[in-house]
């Protein structure tokens, strides 16, 4: 089974007729115009036109001709022509949309007639013949003055022959309603790899050895594919059409990595429920419980972040719909993904939703306990002296690892201005930026004693920390209020000297109880939430200023004054606790 991926659907020309002439440089479309709108010119001939864009590159790019019929191909004036026309001529190609107009002859000078002059699309348009325009053949311009575009990529891709849809021998289709072919494997390397996989909705990959998956049949469509790898799709990449010296000997065969997604269903919280896979960007199917066990459940929850779990079989949870994609699933146990256990052909099974599998899954307590236990990669896990659906980001890594990081700041794609009920339950991507939530740090930080690390970057990319052998918030009916002592590191200690913020309550826009009298110190530093005192000595929810060095507006920004002083904003910080 294979699951092409559509990678330019809400552009493709739907409905219609167009017939299609393909070569190493050009791209072809018959179009039938319908009743061309009220001008005082014709919009153009009664038949249908056809355009191609010619002498770029590659496909998607280079000189605008269009023809009646079959007589002559001409070219188009640029005058006046903008990036509205030329997205109704990318849309008629069956491409992605615009990425630039090309005035002045950019791709060579055209020979023959200048067909269209003052094109005046509306963007909306499925086809040239349907824009106002002067009269066909009627121009005043030279062909030094033809136009040209360049429009994104389209195109799918497939990997077929793999038991599994996430390894196969790749197949790409150019453009709607043209032959799947292949892609030779000259100059091929992860980059290129990677790149396809990340395309096909999956992390990586790596290329598979000859011939895994089998030689395909029909055209080769891509050789020579060179990617620096900040590109998103194949069709951005350096790459030669229908190499003539290739064969599908030399087809392409990859395997991509994370390739299972899982999710649970129909639980009471999110740490159980029915098990739902979906492979890349697929379709969510279910698991038959033929031979799924407590091994099986224990690789089931450690991928969605759980320290493990037990098997639930015979339909406990609701039943699932579609389709049921995996059969005797047989993990070891020991396995940190689906993707790594043995697995039937992805599809095949002979059961119904009534026997789809289910687990209940545990989560530790804290960064701390999964470090402990062996999960030495940093990323967002369960946390499991928290409510059941509360995640936070584990830095495994620094300073002995096994940091729960309750806030960070690195780019300024998550306001803080945030009124009290925000901050209290929490904000953000825990891949990002965001915070944990006042009532969160209370839960965790009243249950075990924890040590506060504040990291923290300058726009110089220098680096500095403070820590402090004891950090804990009292609950909401005291104001989350601040426990904070025994300051060391290199960053200064604006928490608990100058200023302290010890014994402070937590302020915000909308509630202001930093007892500070005459001012509201939320309101006075960038409307953040923090624990005041003297609105001053650190604020890290302030304002993301972006690097105004010190000429930031005073104690606005993400501030830590025994650092970096009063009218720096810092590039990144975060904060993170351990036992």
């Amino acid at each position: 089974m294979t699951s092409p991926i559509n990678l330019q659907p809400s552009t493709r020309c739907t409905g219609s007729t167009a017939s299609a002439e393909i070569t190493t440089s050009e791209r072809t479309v018959t179009a039938h115009p319908s009743t061309p709108h009220p001008t005082t010119e014709s919009a153009g001939p009664a038949t249908g036109i056809q355009t191609r864009l010619a002498d770029g590159s590659n496909p998607l790019e280079g000189r605008v001709e269009v023809r009646n019929g079959t007589s002559q191909w001409g070219s188009v004036c640029d005058d006046n022509f903008d990036l509205q026309d030329a997205h109704v001529v990318c849309r008629q190609l069956g491409f992605g949309a615009v990425l630039e107009v090309k005035l002045a002859g950019h791709f060579g000078e055209g020979s023959g007639n200048v067909w269209l002059d003052e094109v005046a699309c509306r963007g909306n348009e499925t086809d040239l013949g349907d824009c106002p325009a002067d009269s066909w053949g009627r121009s005043d311009c030279s062909h030094k003055e033809d136009v040209g575009v360049v429009c994104e990529g389209g195109g799918s891709l497939r990997l077929v022959g793999g038991l599994v849809p996430w390894g196969g021998r790749l197949e790409f289709r150019p453009w709607q309603g043209e032959e799947w072919g292949t892609v030779c494997n000259t100059s091929w390397t992860e980059a290129e790899t990677n790149l396809v996989c990340r395309q096909l909705g999956y992390p990586g990959g790596v290329s598979a050895s000859l011939p895994a998956f089998g030689e395909g049949t029909g055209p080769i469509w891509l050789g020579d594919v060179t990617c620096s790898g900040d590109e998103t799709n194949i069709l951005s990449c350096g790459s030669s059409w229908e190499p003539s010296d290739c064969d599908h000997s030399q087809d392409v065969q990859i395997i991509c990595t994370g390739a299972v997604f899982v999710r649970l269903v129909g639980g009471q919280n999110a740490s159980e429920g029915r098990v739902e896979v979906r492979p890349g960007s697929g379709d969510w199917g279910t698991v038959c419980d033929d031979g799924f066990d407590d091994r099986d459940a224990q690789v089931v929850c450690r991928q969605l972040g759980y320290r493990g779990g037990v098997a639930r079989v015979g339909g406990v949870f609701p039943e699932g719909t579609g389709n049921i994609w995996l059969d005797n699933l047989n993990c070891a146990g020991n396995e940190s993904s689906v993707a790594d256990c043995e697995i039937n052909r992805w599809g095949d099974h002979d059961c119904t939703h009534k026997e789809d599998a289910g687990v209940v899954c545990e989560a530790e307590d804290d960064c701390t306990e999964y470090h402990s236990s062996g999960l030495t990669t940093s990323g967002v896990y369960r946390i499991g002296l928290l409510p059941a659906d509360v995640e936070a980001f584990c830095d495994m890594d620094t300073a002995g690892g096994g940091w729960t990081v309750i806030q960070r700041r690195q780019d300024g794609s998550v306001p803080f201005n945030r009124i009290w009920d925000e901050y209290k339950v929490g904000f953000g991507n825990k891949n990002g930026e965001y915070w944990l939530g006042n009532e969160n740090i209370h839960l965790l930080t009243n249950q075990k004693n924890y040590r506060l690390r504040i990291e923290l970057l300058d726009w110089n990319n220098e680096s500095a920390f403070a820590e402090y052998s004891t950090f804990r918030v009292s609950g909401e009916s005291d104001g989350y209020r601040l426990h904070i002592s025994g300051y060391s590191g290199t960053a200064g200690d604006s928490m608990t000297s100058g200023h302290p913020l010890n014994g402070q309550r937590f302020s915000t826009v909308d509630r202001d109880i930093d007892g500070h009298g005459s001012y509201h110190c939320s309101q006075e530093r960038g409307q953040g939430g923090w624990w005041f005192r003297a609105c001053s000595s650190s604020y890290l929810n302030g304002r993301y200023l972006g690097n105004c060095g010190y000429s930031c507006p005073s104690w606005q920004g993400v501030v830590w004054y025994y650092w970096r002083g009063r009218y720096y904003s810092l590039k990144s910080v975060s904060m993170k606790i351990r036992p």
